[in-house]
């Protein structure tokens, strides 16, 4: 959960717009977004466009290059998990070189 106190008092509930995207305000006066964090494998070489075509994706809000396994991890936020499954399928995984994925959301405890 995104708490912004600046947003809402403790006690309002609602929706409201953050990042364009209706999003419902919690009872402590947080956002709740559908989060993921999606580790990404690119194809030998191709590293550099496949992070330059990611940062056009609007719902990738950090996006890191890494060393290992993997060689980018891309924070996504969405309104919920089905639009959040639908970006990693539809804008990530369609990119040309980008040969894996591995997405975990964000729960709430």
């Amino acid at each position: 959960m995104f708490f912004n106190p600046f947003l809402s008092s403790p006690k309002t509930q609602g929706l409201v717009l953050y990042r364009n995207k209706p999003c419902e305000i919690g009872d402590k006066g947080g956002i709740y977004l559908a989060v993921g964090f999606v580790l990404i494998t690119a194809a030998t070489a191709h590293e550099h466009e496949v992070y330059k075509e990611l940062s056009k994706v609007p719902e990738i809000v950090e996006l890191h290059p890494l060393f290992g396994e993997y060689d980018l991890l891309a924070k996504i936020e969405a309104d919920d998990f089905d639009n959040l499954g639908a970006i990693v399928v539809n804008k990530i995984r369609s990119i040309e070189g980008v040969r894996f994925t591995t997405t975990f959301t964000e729960t709430k405890f």
